[in-house]
């Protein structure tokens, strides 16, 4: 996978319905979309099984495959426009075909659900250079009552010192947060007010329904 596709795909899961309706085709198991580019000199074509994405880009004239595109060491005007267009391509595929995915445990994508089911609000990334930390906000007072962020377990706590493992977590605001910290599940809050926000570790065994109750408390301490 060249930078670019990393790049602009990161954090990114392909939707098969918003694929189809952008015009990509389902062909010998991959999603296919083609595509002219710098002025129809190349043929861009765009393939897309589950969340990997490749490309080829064939020059039109000579019906060859050109790369020079995706090496950085190439950085004169001509491959710099190709690569600008091709770029641009890939993030309105991005853009228009993809959801943002940045929470992949069953335990987030449960949870939510159960916020959106509940309360009609959705996940907030209002950081572009903290793509991985997201937020939920009452629609009336505009005020926070969950942060999610994915980060490394010895961030979430001294006692896992040198453990770089990515984990999702949940940062909920609580009344009762020095009951809850068990220094296995619930911990000290991450980035929030310690007195009044406790963290959920998302990786091991939950009460979802313990977890939906905290979710209910926090949105109602939002309130005030």
């Amino acid at each position: 996978m060249d930078k670019y596709i990393k790049d602009i795909f990161k954090n990114k899961k392909m939707n098969k319905t918003k694929l189809l309706a952008f015009g990509f085709v389902f062909c010998d198991g991959k999603y296919v979309y083609s595509t002219k580019i710098l002025s129809n000199a190349f043929q861009l074509t765009v393939f897309i099984d589950g969340d990997d994405v490749s490309t080829k880009l064939i020059d039109v004239e000579t019906g060859e495959l050109y790369t020079q595109h995706t090496n950085e060491d190439f950085c004169g005007s001509y491959v710099g426009d190709v690569r600008k267009q091709y770029c641009q391509v890939l993030t309105q595929i991005a853009s228009s075909c993809f959801d943002v995915c940045v929470f992949k445990s069953n335990y987030a994508q449960k949870i939510i659900d159960y916020i959106f089911n509940h309360y009609s609000d959705n996940l907030e990334f209002l950081w572009p250079k903290f793509s991985n930390n997201a937020i939920v906000r009452r629609s009336d007072n505009k005020k926070w009552y969950v942060l999610m962020v994915n980060i490394e377990l010895n961030k979430l706590s001294t006692i896992f010192k040198n453990n770089d493992k990515k984990v999702d977590v949940l940062v909920l605001r609580s009344s009762h947060v020095k009951q809850l910290i068990d220094k296995k599940t619930y911990f000290e809050a991450y980035h929030m007010n310690k007195n009044n926000w406790v963290s959920v570790l998302l990786d091991k065994s939950l009460n979802l329904d313990d977890v939906f109750k905290l979710i209910d408390e926090s949105f109602d301490l939002a309130k005030r």
